[in-house]
């Protein structure tokens, strides 16, 4: 086995990485260029080869730079692998689904109706009577009575 150096890592090992892969190495992850549309991409790759063994199989590293900014990531790589960029493993190209809203679950007509607000009030702010034991109308909207606008308060 032929050694020349070893592999490293370099700059952002975090978060950003993993961003910057998920975007086939184009999008700059640095706070200055994050979410900017610059057309073509400005970042920069440098191989490095660490080494070479006796069947030809390389491996290093690749250092990516952004010209703009200067944000930099670094991935390490070994042909012999099965996937290339072997720190990549297990990583999915698409993006992470966000988590719920704390409040998405909140049944609003239960927590009013535990506030001993009346059905009729409930109706008039236009809620969906949809409830979480079953009862009222699973949550399509029904015909209710407007409000009179032309009344004076």
């Amino acid at each position: 086995m032929v050694s020349l150096g070893s592999q490293f890592s370099a700059g952002d090992q975090g978060g950003g990485k993993e961003a910057f892969w998920r975007s086939g190495f184009k999008d700059c992850q640095g706070a200055s260029c994050r979410g900017r549309d610059r057309g073509a991409s400005t970042v920069a790759s440098e191989s490095h080869t660490a080494g070479c063994r006796m069947n030809g199989d390389a491996y290093g590293t690749t250092v990516y730079t952004c010209t703009a900014c200067g944000w930099s990531t670094s991935f390490q790589w070994d042909d012999a692998s099965d996937t290339h960029f072997y720190e990549t493993e297990g990583w999915s190209r698409e993006k992470p689904k966000a988590e719920p809203h704390p409040w998405c679950g909140v049944n609003v007509w239960t927590c009013l109706q535990g506030a001993c607000v009346a059905p009729d009030i409930i109706a008039k702010l236009g809620l969906r009577l949809g409830r979480a034991d079953g009862g009222g109308d699973g949550g399509q909207a029904v015909d209710r009575p407007r409000l009179d606008q032309s009344r004076s308060r």
